[in-house]
């Protein structure tokens, strides 16, 4: 597996085990950087150079290579997994009055790219100029297909109003199969999860 180290911006190859690294969910564009270009100068005028901030599909797999190739295929699932954190680059979201509409209709949902967050933390969604956006429970409203009332500055509480909109507006219950991370499991009692990656640890173990 190769890994773009982001203080070097070099490529390091390793096999087993690999060490810590946040992987980078985004939708290509013009400007990608590739394999190839990674070490070139004129890699650092590219479009695609700014996101270099976590593994990326687009220079961290040599896609001359048919092996490699073949092999970054049937890994991609387990290589999210295994990430400690994954970033989600929207490019066409800003923040701003009308941030959760644009949210909502961002080509990211679109593209059947992989959503799906790490073993230890959920998606965390960044905008056009990498601003992490508001609030992970109102992020989730659009991909969830749930209506509820925004209520900024409120914190962990949006996400306490948003499960309880689940129960009401659908029959989903796999929300109840939650399960607690070893900071909060000492003093959770209540039936609702205090965070989104209380769901998302039971749901992909």
């Amino acid at each position: 597996m190769w890994l773009l180290s982001t203080s070097t911006l070099k490529l390091h190859g390793f096999l087993e085990p690999v060490p810590d690294y946040v992987i980078l969910s985004h939708t290509g564009g013009a400007g990608e950087v590739s394999f190839d270009d990674i070490d070139k100068p004129h890699a650092h005028d590219m479009a695609g150079y700014r996101k270099f901030v976590a593994w990326i599909d687009t220079c961290c797999i040599d896609k001359k290579s048919s092996a490699e190739l073949s092999e970054a295929i049937n890994s991609i699932n387990k290589w999210y997994w295994q990430a400690e954190i994954c970033y989600a680059y929207l490019p066409d979201v800003a923040i701003g009055p009308d941030w959760e509409r644009e949210f909502e209709s961002s080509r990211w949902f679109t593209r059947g790219w992989v959503i799906r967050p790490s073993r230890r933390y959920a998606v965390e969604f960044y905008d056009q100029t990498w601003n992490l956006l508001e609030d992970m429970a109102y992020c989730l409203l659009g991909l969830l297909q749930v209506n509820m009332p925004m209520l900024y500055g409120e914190g962990h509480r949006a996400f306490h109003r948003l499960q309880l909109e689940i129960i009401q507006q659908t029959n989903e219950h796999s929300i109840f199969a939650w399960e607690p991370s070893i900071e909060t499991s000492r003093q959770v009692t209540a039936i609702l999860a205090p965070s989104v990656a209380d769901i998302t640890r039971r749901q992909i173990a």
